[in-house]
């Protein structure tokens, strides 16, 4: 058979566009075995008790448990809704731009159960070695391409029914292949997270020579006059910016900082016209 020339040797077109000759394209239905919704658990204000992960604990890829609520002390839960290590979760609603996010639960918390909002999939051992393969799999550009394409819904309520998700389609490699794929991607991670913590204790340290050198606790050798005290307004002008309206915030043009922007990394954009 006469090699594509635009396709590498070793390689095949596939749905998913060129892939590995050795690897399968597969969907959802076919690798997955059993999906779960969690259960339908009403919010609580306690900040103690039995937690329940939601939509807002998914991140790509990872759990973020900054903010958990808590089961209601006096509701009960279902043993099938608690979560086990690797259990892999999707988002099935949230926002039209959130929604279809996928995360590994690695216990971040000692005991936990997830809600009516989080689908956990069981996966066919036969295609797929590890959740943390399809963990990575899902939050990869193919996939993520997929999901948007799946989501409905408006803006701020989305969905992704697993009517619709049973079509999504997967590049598998061997089992062998996929073990091996995970250890490399779990060092980049492990690599990543110590980097984090390192960035973490710095920021920290910053934070107290700040403290010391701003409060005067701490003098700076050479340095022994005494500080003055002074009013904001002698030393500073205050400008006040314009409002941004929503329907103005474009994909090109000038950037501009909104009060939502504030500690955040985002930018806006907005029309040359305003």
């Amino acid at each position: 058979m006469k090699q594509n020339k635009d396709i590498p040797t070793g390689y095949k077109d596939s749905p998913l566009g060129i892939i590995p000759e050795e690897w399968a394209v597969r969907n959802f239905q076919e690798i997955s075995t059993e999906v779960k919704l969690g259960g339908n658990y009403e919010n609580s204000e306690y900040n103690c008790g039995v937690p329940v992960i939601k939509m807002g604990n998914i991140g790509r890829g990872n759990i973020i448990t900054e903010l958990v609520q808590y089961l209601p002390k006096a509701e009960n839960f279902n043993d099938s809704d608690i979560l086990k290590r690797d259990d892999l979760l999707f988002n099935t609603r949230n926002t039209l731009e959130l929604v279809g996010k996928v995360a590994i639960w690695k216990e971040e918390l000692s005991f936990a159960i997830y809600n009516s909002n989080l689908l956990r999939i069981y996966f066919d051992s036969h295609y797929v070695f590890s959740n943390s393969f399809m963990n990575y799999n899902f939050n990869g550009y193919s996939s993520l391409k997929q999901l948007k394409k799946y989501a409905t819904g408006t803006t701020s309520v989305a969905a992704i029914y697993t009517r619709d998700l049973n079509h999504m389609k997967f590049a598998l490699p061997h089992l062998d292949e996929q073990l091996k794929i995970v250890e490399i991607l779990e060092t980049w991670d492990n690599a990543i997270e110590k980097q984090k913590k390192l960035v973490e204790k710095l920021e920290r340290r910053k934070r107290g020579l700040i403290q010391q050198l701003l409060n005067r606790e701490k003098r700076l050798s050479g340095f022994s006059s005494q500080w003055k005290s002074v009013k904001l307004g002698d030393i500073g002008e205050f400008r006040k910016g314009f409002g941004v309206p929503k329907d103005k915030i474009i994909n090109c043009g000038q950037k501009a900082i909104t009060y939502g922007e504030i500690y955040t990394k985002h930018d806006v954009i907005i029309s040359r016209s305003l």
